[in-house]
């Protein structure tokens, strides 16, 4: 349901179904940031995002909601900042290709590709599916 409002453009409406929601899942966060990024509300976006960090109900797909939000309003520092902050155990190849793709639609291939040879050294499954999964090369 809170997909659907978000979908609709109906942002504050989600907000209000979450807030009365008893209990929260990871899900049910990571949707109310999507909500908020696809409506460019970075702002909310990560109030929600930290809130969901300290109730501890985050995952991976938190993290990369926010970063792809920051991608696609062109605040590559901002993204960099949470790629950052997620370490090095947690990124999954998702994380990697959005920070990619945001790099590159922010006309900064250098930092692309950077960002590709990292992800190269981190992992080589993470590499490999970079690399193969979408039949590019970073040059």
């Amino acid at each position: 349901m809170l997909a659907a409002l978000g979908a609709a453009g109906r942002v504050a409406d989600a907000r209000a179904l979450f807030d009365r929601m008893p209990c929260r899942s990871p899900a049910s966060w990571n949707t109310l940031v999507t909500c908020y990024c696809k409506a460019g509300d970075l702002g909310s976006a990560r109030l929600v995002f930290e809130a969901s960090l300290r109730a501890g109900s985050s995952s991976v797909v938190s993290w990369n909601a926010m970063i792809d939000g920051y991608c696609k309003a062109g605040r590559m520092d901002a993204a960099r900042d949470l790629f950052d902050r997620m370490g090095s155990t947690l990124p999954d190849v998702v994380t990697w290709n959005t920070m990619m793709a945001g790099y590159l639609h922010g006309g900064n291939p250098t930092a692309a590709i950077a960002m590709w040879a990292t992800s190269h050294w981190a992992s080589r499954s993470i590499s490999r599916s970079v690399s193969s999964g979408h039949g590019s090369t970073p040059c």
